[in-house]
């Protein structure tokens, strides 16, 4: 038997304009704040002390 094909909800009017402002919001958010340095990241330095005792990096 066939499966039906759902449609893809699309958005009009308001709610578009509203949706494309949030969006350009975030990627403008995202490029101001610059490159991430990870080596000082949290999580990096926990898995770090992790693994070193086990000579794994």
């Amino acid at each position: 038997m066939a499966t039906a094909i759902k449609a893809i909800p699309t958005l009009y009017g308001e709610d578009a304009e509203r949706f494309l402002r949030a969006a350009e919001d975030a990627e403008r958010r995202y490029d101001e704040r610059g490159p991430i340095d990870w080596s000082k990241s949290a999580g990096v330095l926990m898995a770090r002390r992790m693994f070193d005792p086990a000579n794994m990096l």
